[in-house]
């Protein structure tokens, strides 16, 4: 069984192309399944009013699909989020194919494959890349949550994305940042139970030892160390188009955390930030201005 997560950008609703609609909040999910391969994709339903659902959507994705839409502000500020995450697979789906090739020159995006709007074929190649996903065996893996609630008779239940490794039905992880010790009950795939689950794989977990609000989107479950801070310095990788003065609150996203965070000291290429509530150092980190014109990514931060 192969799985993989896939960012669905650019034109609104056009993930509906790829599966069937499943959990809806600021960002939207799809299941496609054929046999024993699944795709998740996944749409940011609340951009661009809200920033943070088009990061969410891209930094957790193994593949991107820009489905464009116009050359316009949300076009080079999703460009300017998957040049900062350093997504190097994905398809342009579009018809501009010599004018896209020019704007996304010289980011990480310039390999991706530009391909016209055909979802038959987006489909087949997307379940092609599912299937031939590697079968990892290793124990020890770390899940990523995105959505947690309780349910009557279970418990707290979270879903989210294995990220690496395997996890089984019965294994003790920690929460990251929290650091709490939590239990798995039970592993659902699919709405299937499962024993274990593994890298890509989409889950819904029902957990022992926590309550849903001792959680927040981002978090981590790992049965290995993950680095928490308070505060960080770190080289910035500034993208060509952000302008302004480096200063005041900004926001970083991190894995699936975007946190906002206070500016100590900007010189040279080096920022320190501070932040209000701690932050897992899990996943590439990107830094942004909410007040900021389009884009406001500012660039890329090298912890």
């Amino acid at each position: 069984m192969g799985s993989i997560t896939v960012g669905v950008v650019g034109s609104k609703d056009y993930a509906k192309n790829i599966g069937k609609k499943g959990t809806s909040s600021d960002i939207t999910l799809y299941n496609m399944k054929s046999g024993d391969n699944v795709v998740t994709a996944i749409e940011p339903s609340s951009y661009p009013e809200k920033l943070s659902s088009l990061f969410y959507a891209t930094s957790m994705s193994d593949f991107v699909v820009f489905a464009v839409s116009a050359l316009d502000a949300d076009f080079a500020e999703s460009l300017m989020m998957i040049d900062a995450l350093d997504k190097r697979e994905g398809f342009f789906v579009t018809e501009d194919r010599e004018r896209v090739a020019g704007f996304v020159r010289g980011t990480s995006a310039e390999g991706f494959t530009l391909m016209p709007n055909d979802p038959i074929s987006l489909r087949e190649a997307l379940l092609g890349m599912a299937e031939r996903q590697s079968e990892v065996k290793e124990s020890g893996g770390a899940v990523v949550i995105d959505h947690f609630f309780k349910v009557k008779g279970v418990g707290t239940v979270v879903l989210g994305i294995v990220s690496s490794g395997c996890i089984k039905k019965h294994d003790e992880l920690t929460l990251y940042p929290s650091k709490k010790r939590v239990q798995i009950r039970s592993i659902q795939k699919q709405d299937v139970d499962y024993d274990s689950a593994c890298l890509g794989d989409r889950v819904g977990l029902a957990l022992r030892g926590v309550e849903p609000d001792e959680i927040e989107r981002g978090y981590v479950l790992s049965s290995g160390d993950i680095s928490c801070v308070s505060e960080i310095s770190a080289e910035l990788e500034k993208n060509r188009f952000y302008k302004r003065d480096l200063g005041g609150t900004v926001h970083v996203g991190c894995g699936m955390q975007f946190l906002p965070a206070q500016v100590r000291n900007f010189e040279g290429n080096r920022v320190s930030l501070e932040f209000e509530r701690p932050l897992a150092l899990y996943g590439r980190a990107i830094l942004c201005d909410l007040n900021a014109p389009k884009p406001r990514v500012i660039g890329k931060l090298i912890v």
